[in-house]
């Protein structure tokens, strides 16, 4: 008897563990196409992906090199075209925006 419940008792555990586990999972599929969607800004939808980031830190650094202007490629398909002169603003609002996701995570 004390076997059965034994058993019975660790199968509960691993149904609750497994259970937890598709509800972390859920909510990073939720969080993963938020940030996909991302939101508007000046017109343009904005995601907020890890190679959205990544991109960002390469325009960065082409406007630090001289680059006057250029367009930046989203995740999601959008095309933004940027200026030097408005970048700043607009990297700003892009970090601001991408922090959200992970505050309270």
């Amino acid at each position: 008897m004390l076997i059965l419940y034994l058993l019975t008792h660790h199968i509960i555990c691993l149904m609750a563990a497994l259970l937890v586990m598709r509800g972390e999972e859920s909510e990073r599929h939720i969080r993963a196409e938020a940030m996909l969607t991302g939101a508007e800004y000046n017109g343009y939808q904005v995601s907020f992906t890890a190679d959205d980031g990544n991109g960002l830190l390469q325009v960065k650094a082409a406007f630090e090199t001289g680059l006057t202007d250029t367009v930046i490629h989203f995740e999601n398909g959008t095309k933004m075209p940027i200026t030097a002169a408005g970048f700043p603003e607009f990297a700003a609002w892009f970090v601001a925006e991408r922090n959200k996701f992970f505050v309270g995570y």
